[in-house]
């Protein structure tokens, strides 16, 4: 099925869906024409409804289409999941007790404590 992909996991919206025509101010995608398909939390995609087609235009050559959109866990606290909340409250702690660089006797500054990679292990995406 052909789509947009987001390349961004935990989609809470897509808020728009512009393309600029060749030569041309940006343009919105009625958001009649598409569903956001969340089944997989982590490749989230725009489909076409049912009779849509995508605009039949000469787009511009360099970054004609901009998706619009919120990823993330939500605006409360709680939204987060805990292993990231105690990540980040090791990580606090850890600089609160060392407020200056730790570096090796290599010159080569200390990684962030082992824990804190373990509980993000699971969280982590990979992409650019």
């Amino acid at each position: 099925m052909l789509g947009i992909q987001i390349g961004k996991p935990r989609l809470i919206s897509v808020v728009s869906v512009k393309y600029t025509e060749d030569g041309e101010a940006a343009a919105t995608f009625a958001a009649t024409n598409y569903t956001v398909d969340m089944i997989d939390e982590q490749n989230p995609k725009i489909v076409l409804n049912s009779g849509a087609t995508w605009p039949n235009v000469t787009l511009e050559p360099v970054n004609p289409i901009e998706v619009e959109f919120t990823c993330g866990y939500g605006p409360a606290a709680s939204d987060v999941p805990e292993p990231i909340r105690l990540a980040i409250l090791l990580l606090v702690s850890n600089w609160y007790e060392s407020r200056l660089p730790v570096f090796t006797g290599t010159g080569t500054p200390v990684q962030v404590p082992f824990a804190v990679d373990a509980l993000l292990v699971n969280y982590r995406t990979w992409g650019f």
